[in-house]
């Protein structure tokens, strides 16, 4: 009898955890889990002038994996879109980069504040990947005859109101910005 106690105590247990590390994967567990060490990365590639390979590389696969969890219908609610393409956004794929946007309009429109924003760095991604000019100005790039930061080219018809639309602060706070990154690089 108590053999039997202990195994199916054992058994109970097996199953409860097999439960939890069922529930501890589910799609939005994973995308949270993902967008944590998408955080953790950029945090430690600041102030370097450039992206690290095995940094590329890991949002590369971010990115892979996001797209599967789309394709299967596991991308539901607001919150899992904007961190779908939050990560989708880091990539430098144009297909993965288009998703990113479509996913950051449809978390603002489920009322994510910084919907907006994302896909406004998913539109300028796109642009200079395709080497035309930026709509909003949320993309620099790293000079290096000048061994500086500046801000990638913009479109002069889009507007402070549009960038306002966006989530996209003024053109001049943006210029700004310019001088702040070349400050926290140690550039002049």
């Amino acid at each position: 009898m108590m053999g039997r106690m202990l195994n199916l105590r054992s058994i109970t247990t097996c199953t409860l955890l097999a439960a939890l590390a069922a529930a501890c994967s589910t799609p939005s567990n994973r995308l949270d889990r993902m967008y944590e060490t998408l955080k953790s990365d950029i945090a430690g590639q600041e102030g370097q002038q450039g992206l690290d390979p095995k940094l590329a590389q890991r949002h590369a696969e971010r990115g892979a994996e996001v797209k599967k969890m789309v394709d299967a219908g596991q991308v539901k609610t607001g919150n899992d879109q904007f961190h779908a393409a939050v990560i989708l956004v880091e990539t430098d794929d144009l297909e993965l980069l288009k998703l990113s946007e479509q996913l950051a309009i449809q978390a603002s429109g489920q009322g994510v504040e910084l919907g907006k924003r994302v896909a406004a760095e998913a539109i300028d991604k796109q642009l200079v990947k395709r080497r035309l000019p930026q709509r909003y100005g949320t993309q620099y790039e790293w000079v290096h005859v000048l061994r500086a930061w500046r801000l990638y080219p913009i479109d002069p018809l889009t507007t402070d109101a549009d960038r306002k639309a966006m989530g996209v602060p003024p053109l001049a706070e943006i210029r700004q910005g310019e001088a702040r990154l070349n400050q926290a690089t140690g550039v002049r």
